[in-house]
């Protein structure tokens, strides 16, 4: 994660603030903002890629490598995502799509213009928006486990992970913490607000509007039934 990354509880208060503030902050903002997109995106992007008919174009994780490279430093690369109004992880998908055009025509003697429609884009899209949801619930739940901790409800954390994580049941969690099943649950609920807190916190950073949080929460969730 990167060095400055902002705090699970903190919401910010217009879209991108923790982005534009480390990009504010010069070189080593931006390394921040560099080290945080690879951190997060690196594993979606490489399965949209194995997934799409560019997967016989090389070797995955070069291509990724090499997308990071000639992308994440272009001056003007942030400053054209934030004015197209896409979520970071899909304007991330067309900057692939395109590096590997440019590099596709680089190695083509004729020079061809368009490329053909990929069959399988479609499926490679459902695959990386399930890879991209489990990766943002994982760094949640990491952000609410230690939001948890700093507020002294381990417990809590505790009770929500057996459950919702382990499957198992309140009154089995209530007989070995000798509590009663109602207090589980209301440990749980509080838990669960922290969690649901992180993913809102981790949303922004792709560029969710506030109005839109609860919605892509709710899709987040149905991507990896």
């Amino acid at each position: 994660m990167p060095r400055e990354s902002p705090k699970p509880d903190v919401f910010p208060q217009t879209l991108h603030t923790w982005i534009d503030a480390r990009l504010e902050d010069g070189q080593l903002g931006r390394l921040d903002v560099n080290n945080h997109i690879m951190t997060t995106y690196a594993l979606p992007l490489r399965i949209y890629l194995l997934g799409s008919s560019w997967r016989r174009f090389g070797e995955a994780d070069e291509i990724i490598n090499g997308f990071f490279a000639g992308r994440l430093d272009k001056p003007d690369f942030f400053t054209q995502w934030q004015a197209s109004g896409k979520r970071l992880r899909y304007w991330l998908i067309n900057a692939l799509r395109f590096h590997l055009q440019e590099q596709y025509r680089r190695g083509k003697r004729d020079h061809v213009d368009v490329l053909p429609d990929d069959p399988d884009e479609a499926k490679a899209h459902r695959d990386f928006d399930r890879a991209w949801a489990m990766s943002l619930i994982r760094e949640a739940c990491r952000d609410a486990q230690q939001h948890c901790a700093e507020e002294g409800l381990e417990d809590h954390w505790s009770v929500f992970h057996q459950h919702h994580v382990e499957g198992v049941a309140y009154r089995d969690i209530a007989a070995a913490m000798k509590i009663s099943p109602g207090r589980c649950a209301v440990m749980s609920r509080t838990a669960t607000s922290r969690f649901k807190q992180a993913m809102a916190n981790r949303l922004q950073l792709d560029g969710t509007p506030d109005t839109a949080l609860n919605s892509e929460i709710d899709v987040l969730l149905e991507a990896i039934q």
